[in-house]
């Protein structure tokens, strides 16, 4: 029997932010379970939003570039790796 705690009355809207040199702006939409993929949506410095994304759900991202996402992903014999996905428009 699988038991489901409850939801809480509100959740927020967020649960990570990365900023890349460019003073771009990640947000990590919030997920009340995980999932595929995570949607991150991005903001340019001045606050236009330029889009929103789908990374990988098991992907740790750790830092946003000018053109990549560097993350670590762990595999099925729980080793932690490295990677970096390249960013195109």
């Amino acid at each position: 029997m699988k038991i489901t705690p409850p939801l809480p009355p509100t959740i927020p809207a967020f649960h990570d932010l990365k900023l890349n040199p460019d003073g771009r702006a990640w947000f990590k939409a919030y997920e009340v379970t995980p999932k595929d993929t995570s949607i991150w949506y991005v903001f340019e410095a001045n606050g236009v939003f330029l889009g929103k994304t789908a990374i990988p759900g098991d992907l740790r991202v750790y830092g946003v570039g000018r053109d990549y996402v560097l993350g670590v992903r762990i595999d099925e014999f729980d080793v932690p790796y490295v990677v970096r996905y390249g960013i195109t428009n």
